[in-house]
């Protein structure tokens, strides 16, 4: 009788060991899993930041070499087409069909003289001292005389930016402007307002 007990209790310490040993191999096994997870974490981690700064890298060279624009990916197709016809609407608006008024180092109607190489605007044969931004939008109505110019046009072109809401700004100048080269800013005989469309400069026979 004490043997058969003697027995099983041996057979109890040895499945409790066995046991034991099972629970410390499923351990083992649980960390060395949540090691490997966290490593690949950290390595799909790194290879994020890897590309991004790569493209970040890839966006300044672009940049630096003259490209106008750059688009990420994955960007929106519609988003691809707004961008394209903005470049588009540029060039031919101020690029391909300027380029050769632009040239000129005078451009003379009626009392106005645009001095395109002294960078500075006459009337009536006094100087008009005009800020950098005047002379910009002068210069693009100068070169284009009789053309109407929308704010958001005439925005993009000078302050070189997507026009959003800027008519006000556009106005001030303009008002500006006038103000300097008009005799009487209030009737306008050269820089008017083509009301709903925009500004321009009336060309003088």
């Amino acid at each position: 009788m004490e043997n058969k007990q003697d027995k099983s209790q041996e057979e109890m310490v040895k499945e409790a060991v066995e046991e034991a040993k099972k629970n410390a191999q499923e351990a083992e096994e649980t960390e060395a899993g949540t090691e490997e997870m966290a490593e690949e974490e950290t390595e799909e981690k790194e290879a994020e930041e890897t590309e991004a700064k790569t493209e970040e890298s890839d966006k300044i060279l672009g940049l630096s070499m003259g490209a106008d624009d750059y688009i990420s990916k994955p960007f929106r197709p519609d988003e691809l087409v707004a961008r394209v016809k903005s470049q588009l609407r540029r060039y031919m608006q101020f690029g391909g069909m300027n380029a050769a008024e632009s040239n000129k180092e005078q451009i003379i109607n009626g009392g106005l003289i645009l001095d395109m190489k002294g960078k500075r605007m006459m009337v009536d044969g006094e100087p008009v001292k005009l800020t950098a931004t005047e002379y910009k939008i002068v210069s693009l109505l100068m070169n284009n005389l009789g053309r109407v110019f929308s704010a958001d046009e005439i925005y993009e072109r000078v302050w070189n930016e997507e026009a959003y809401a800027t008519e006000n700004t556009v106005m001030v100048h303009i008002r500006r402007i006038r103000e300097k080269i008009e005799i009487d800013a209030k009737n306008p005989r050269y820089l008017k307002v083509v009301w709903g469309i925009g500004y321009k400069i009336e060309k003088m026979d």
